[in-house]
């Protein structure tokens, strides 16, 4: 019986390292596509994603173990316990930042893809022929403003 109990007590420190190892390869991973996000290489973005969504998975499922059985967690030592907050606690600020990011660059994205599409509009509507107030057909816009062009320099 003492041989079965020193098993699950070994399972559940296994546990509780995989959660520190997997919280700080997380961090790693994040911090290193943080990086990619900040420098618009969308390449190293790209390559690390299939390793954050691996880490990810691990990580909610180690989670998801203490969750529903406290105990564990209850029995850790203070130690094991402040280092996993800490862990978390870093892991926190780079999936904070690693939102911001994501968010800041699609906005980026929206907005150079909507000025792209409204002056496709633009020079659609400039080369096509409407009806004018006459009731003649105009063709495109054919502004006829002046430019003036500062040659002094």
């Amino acid at each position: 019986m003492r041989e079965n109990k020193e098993i699950i007590v070994e399972s559940e420190n296994k546990k509780v390292s995989n959660l520190v190892e997997s919280i700080k390869k997380l961090n790693l991973v994040l911090i290193e596509e943080n990086k990619a996000l900040e420098n618009y290489d969308i390449d190293k973005v790209r390559d690390l994603f299939e390793e954050k969504q691996k880490l990810a998975n691990v990580y909610k499922t180690l989670v998801t173990t203490f969750m529903n059985k406290p105990k564990l967690v209850e029995e850790l030592d203070l130690e094991t316990k402040e280092v996993i907050k800490l862990e978390s606690l870093k892991l926190n600020d780079a999936v904070s930042e690693n939102s911001h990011l994501i968010k800041a660059k699609m906005k980026a994205n929206k907005m150079l893809l909507d000025a792209v599409v409204n002056a496709a509009k633009q020079k659609k509507s400039d080369e096509s022929s409407a009806y004018g107030s006459q009731g003649s057909m105009n063709f495109g816009s054919h502004n006829s403003n002046a430019l003036n062009f500062n040659q002094v320099l």
